[in-house]
């Protein structure tokens, strides 16, 4: 079936212009004929309308961005099939994502950083309370807008999404990689069956420190090169590669990347909290959580340096080797500032 302006989807969409297409589908923006606002449709390929796990992948985007009811999760209208074509209607986001602002900044403030992790804390809050884990948090699906002219974060793509209890959105066979290497946590690397909700964290983690440094904290020469140092907690600190920031940072990275998740932040609320307060130059290391309760940080970072970056390979280390695709791909980014394929990364 062809795709074109003007065609109506369903009773209530017409499509006005595309925003972006690959391998797995395309996104356009349209007009909501009874809501009477622009909304975005994303379409999966015709080429995987007969694959099941792509079908079953494209439903739990679906599903479990609706279940959630968070401000920080991308708004779905509808889900259905036109033709034989799934889609799904969802909200048309302006602004970019906090891969392109990397990109566009190289490094991120402190306070601007945390503000992204406090609000991209609070989605996955209401993810993790209704038992699902999003399993690809990166700086692709955290997707920043200022609709009042202040930052505010909306969490995308759920595809790969994992219940914790009852039947799983997208089931994982045996020695499966599923989500995008660089920030999956050890126990999701090792054996993604076993993951909970402090696999999230790490990942988000994992967008502090480079929204922070402007680099990876895990990498290597091959996909096995990248597991092997994620596995070990190599890292060079924060501090080592942004001199601007406190050395409070480098404490909470040795707590969000400890190797063991029982040793990490208790929760999103605990993990976020804990940053914006460091960002405000007010953090206490006995300071009680909202619970009364303490947060136990190390006395001293427990990371196992890795060589800090030469003058001559300075870098290198940021899109050192293509990321391998998660289980449900990425689509063309639009430009900043550009209505967004809300979801689709």
């Amino acid at each position: 079936m062809e795709l074109r302006p003007g065609l109506v989807v369903g009773k209530n969409v017409r499509l006005l212009r595309i925003l972006g297409e690959g391998g797995m589908g395309s996104v356009w923006a349209a007009d909501h004929l009874t809501l009477q606002t622009e909304v975005a449709v994303k379409f999966i390929s015709t080429d995987l309308v007969k694959d099941e796990q792509a079908l079953k992948r494209f439903t739990s985007e679906a599903t479990a961005s609706a279940q959630i009811k968070s401000p920080h999760v991308v708004q779905v209208f509808d889900h259905g099939v036109f033709g034989e074509l799934p889609y799904i209607v969802m909200e048309l986001l302006v602004g970019e994502d906090l891969e392109g602002r990397i990109a566009r900044t190289r490094q991120l403030p402190l306070e601007e950083t945390a503000l992204i992790v406090k609000q991209s804390a609070k989605a996955l809050s209401q993810a993790h309370a209704l038992g699902i884990v999003h399993r690809d948090i990166k700086p692709a699906n955290v997707f920043l807008t200022s609709p009042d002219g202040e930052l505010f974060i909306k969490l995308l793509d759920f595809g790969i999404a994992k219940r914790l209890q009852g039947e799983n959105y997208a089931k994982t066979a045996t020695g499966a990689l599923i989500g995008t290497p660089y920030y999956m946590s050890p126990e999701q690397v090792m054996d993604d069956r076993e993951i909970d909700f402090r696999a999230d964290l790490w990942s988000l983690a994992v967008c502090a420190y480079e929204a922070l440094t402007g680099k990876l904290p895990f990498d290597g020469a091959s996909l096995g090169a990248i597991c092997v140092a994620i596995n070990a907690c190599q890292y060079v600190p924060a501090t080592s590669l942004n001199r601007s920031l406190p050395p409070d940072i480098d404490r909470w990275f040795a707590k969000a990347f400890a190797r063991n998740p029982d040793d990490r932040f208790r929760s999103a609320k605990e993990f976020a909290d804990t940053l914006i307060a460091i960002a405000q130059g007010a953090y206490g290391w006995d300071m009680p959580t909202a619970r009364g309760q303490r947060v136990s940080m190390p006395s001293s970072p427990s990371w196992q340096p890795a060589p800090p970056p030469s003058p001559s390979n300075a870098g290198a280390n940021v899109g050192h080797v293509p990321p391998p695709q998660a289980a449900y791909g990425a689509y063309p980014q639009v430009a900043a500032q550009a209505p967004h394929p809300s979801g689709v990364l």
